[in-house]
């Protein structure tokens, strides 16, 4: 059962959540789009990218791993997958946005 003070400042999160959506033109994601190159890459490593993210996460979260001594091998886990060229292909793509 939730005290008074966490339901509280659930309330707040919740309010804060819905203020944040009533400006999502500020933090929205353009209406981007990838080449057929760009997008060659991003669904070449994608899966790979989010099942580890989603797998590793969890792991931080449930303690089974450490912040401290594993969050450097978990990063270069990821960039040995491929998220440096799916930033690179999203990147360059929203650089041809913001340029039109």
């Amino acid at each position: 059962m939730m005290t008074a003070s966490a339901n509280e400042q659930s309330i707040e999160i919740m309010n804060l959540w819905e203020d944040s959506l009533s400006d999502a033109d500020s933090w929205a994601i353009p209406g981007i789009s990838l080449t057929a190159e760009e997008s060659e890459i991003v669904n070449a490593h994608n899966n790979d990218v989010l099942t580890i993210s989603a797998e590793q996460i969890v792991r931080f979260i449930t303690g089974e791993y450490d912040l401290d001594t594993q969050w450097e091998s978990f990063k270069q886990l990821l960039v040995d997958n491929g998220v440096e060229e799916i930033q690179s292909a999203y990147q360059s793509a929203l650089d041809r946005y913001n340029a039109r």
